[in-house]
């Protein structure tokens, strides 16, 4: 089945070539919302999820990405699991967050967001 829209944070860089490598097939997005290409594009630069989950919704992640391999080669299915649920769930917020105040919050200043590059346009 398509997706209508994906939303993602760095997943066109990462997780989409990832996952069409790991299919070997491209995956039927018609739409996808990079919220990592989405801040860049307002702010100039790119950042990391931590640092942007933090001056948006006063969260921050438990782990580091550099970790995720190791607890996978440890087999700690479930530390992994819970780290990536929690990247999934900031991702929800950032997006549902940017989309309802129009505001996206960088370290020292605020930007509003075009809502056009939230729907993957």
């Amino acid at each position: 089945e398509d997706l209508h829209l994906l939303v993602t944070f760095n997943g066109l860089a990462f997780d989409v070539p990832l996952l069409e490598g790991l299919l070997k097939a491209p995956l039927p997005i018609r739409r996808h919302c990079d919220l990592l290409e989405v801040y860049r594009h307002i702010f100039g630069y790119r950042s990391s999820l931590t640092d942007i989950a933090s001056w948006n919704l006063d969260q921050h992640k438990s782990g580091l990405a550099q970790h995720a391999p190791q607890l996978y080669r440890d087999q700690r299915f479930a530390d992994l699991s819970a780290y990536c649920r929690q990247d999934v769930i900031l991702t929800r917020d950032l997006y549902y967050q940017w989309g309802r105040t129009g505001i996206i919050h960088g370290e020292k200043e605020q930007r509003p967001v075009n809502t056009e590059l939230l729907r993957g346009e």
